[in-house]
């Protein structure tokens, strides 16, 4: 039997705003697979202007270079997160 077939393994899918993970216990996290909203992709339009009037106020405006900013001002909360813990990890463990 291969030592992979032994393994015991649990999977949880979670499909949140990833701004606010503080539900998530520390250190139960083993992978994480994300797909990022790309920004000025009609399906992610409702997502965005839910999180900020303004974005749909430029979007139906026709102003789509101050919508993709708006977009960016949004997604970088989540990137300022994710890089914070990802370079305390690095240091952390590797030096």
């Amino acid at each position: 039997m291969s030592v992979y077939a032994q393994l015991k393994t649990e999977h949880n899918i979670i499909f949140d705003d990833s701004k606010n993970l503080s539900f998530l216990p520390d250190n139960s996290i083993d992978l994480m697979v994300t797909s990022p909203p790309y920004p000025m992709i009609e399906m992610w339009d409702d997502l965005f202007t839910e999180q900020n009037s303004n974005i749909k106020e430029k979007i139906l405006s026709g102003f789509a270079y101050e919508a993709f900013e708006l977009i960016h001002q949004q997604l970088d909360a989540v990137w300022r997160v994710f890089f914070f813990f990802f370079f305390f990890f690095f240091f952390f463990f590797f030096f």
